[in-house]
């Protein structure tokens, strides 16, 4: 059996290896552009390794949600938005990756975490 090619691979600050196969990770990129950006590796390891909020996926039950506070613009906060199976215990698996300037889960439910000081706002 070939061994599984990875566009991120990492261990997050927690010792939980994470990875995005090669393939998914280049077809996510087709529908979030900023996903080829140089520095984006970097922001995804930011979420995990540093969001104000995770929430539960509203669509899979074993996903969660890490967003990654990037900045705010006229008061409009921008994320990074990273879900991750986390099914595995071996390994978490990114799904998927973007830029977004909500956090949407807050419609279904309140965060399992939040950072100390960082106010969520539907």
């Amino acid at each position: 059996m070939a061994k599984e090619k990875y566009a991120i691979d990492f261990v997050d600050i927690k010792g939980k290896r994470t990875v995005w196969n090669q393939a998914s990770y280049k077809e996510h990129a087709k529908r979030h552009p900023e996903l080829n950006a140089s520095y984006y590796p970097t922001k995804i390891k930011d979420a995990k390794n540093d969001p104000v909020v995770i929430m539960k996926s509203y669509t899979d039950k074993d996903c969660l949600c890490y967003y990654y506070f990037e900045f705010a613009l006229n008061n409009k906060p921008r994320y990074t938005k990273l879900v991750v199976d986390t099914s595995d215990p071996r390994k978490h698996k990114i799904r998927t990756s973007f830029t977004i300037n909500k956090i949407q889960e807050l419609k279904y439910s309140k965060p399992i975490w939040t950072k100390p000081g960082y106010e969520t706002k539907k």
